[in-house]
């Protein structure tokens, strides 16, 4: 209440204080991580650390966004008398675009601590469809799309004269997708015309020898 008291209402009456709590020791300082690609295309990641005490093990986490990330591998700590290390490990299987990674600390105490993120750019690979073998055997087209975007391509194959012999749409999921073709037994053989039309309209066509 404000009463005839001076100190009632002075604007210094009330004061909050902060005090900084006292943190814990971190188990071990991340000092260095770098991520490069293998001339096998697999991707090697190593990190340094200094300071390391208590640390139970470290966990190599990845993801395509630098956002979510998951653990791929595991790695013990070493644990040594000078608290200085130096780790690495490979990730043999990459995401096919955008690779970033990050290393999580486990203490044996259960404590947690991350590292910064690196990335590693995608491959630049060469995209292409085929058909393999040509000439065909037995009938049997295996259509092959290489790193081709997602979605849908339609696929015809005709003859020179125009014909068409075969038509369907073929959804592409993964970089790497075959396309098993088996004609019918008394196609003629010949030159064919394969025609494909990829998510954009684009036409890719190549000719096709049917023994």
């Amino acid at each position: 209440a404000v009463t005839a008291n001076p100190a009632s209402s002075a604007s210094d009456r009330f004061k909050i204080i902060f005090k900084k709590p006292i943190s814990a020791p971190r188990p071990v300082t991340i000092t260095h991580v770098e991520a490069s690609r293998n001339p096998d295309r697999s991707i090697a990641v190593n990190w340094k650390v200094e300071n390391e005490s208590n640390v139970s093990k470290y966990e190599v986490e990845r993801s395509d966004d630098d956002r979510a990330f998951s653990s791929i591998i595991t790695t013990t700590a070493t644990s040594t008398p000078a608290g200085t290390a130096v780790y690495g490990t490979n990730d043999l299987s990459p995401l096919a675009f955008d690779n970033f990674y990050r290393i999580k600390a486990i203490s044996n105490d259960g404590k947690i601590q991350y590292s910064n993120s690196v990335k590693v750019e995608p491959l630049v690979l060469t995209s292409s469809i085929s058909v393999y073998p040509n000439p065909v055997v037995d009938k049997d087209v295996q259509l092959r799309f290489t790193n081709q975007p997602k979605g849908t391509y339609k696929v015809q194959l005709s003859s020179k004269a125009g014909q068409l012999i075969y038509s369907d749409k073929v959804e592409i999921s993964v970089a790497g997708y075959v396309k098993s073709i088996h004609l019918n037994s008394l196609t003629a053989a010949g030159t064919y015309q394969l025609m494909v039309s990829d998510t954009k309209g684009k036409i890719h066509t190549q000719n096709v020898i049917i023994e």
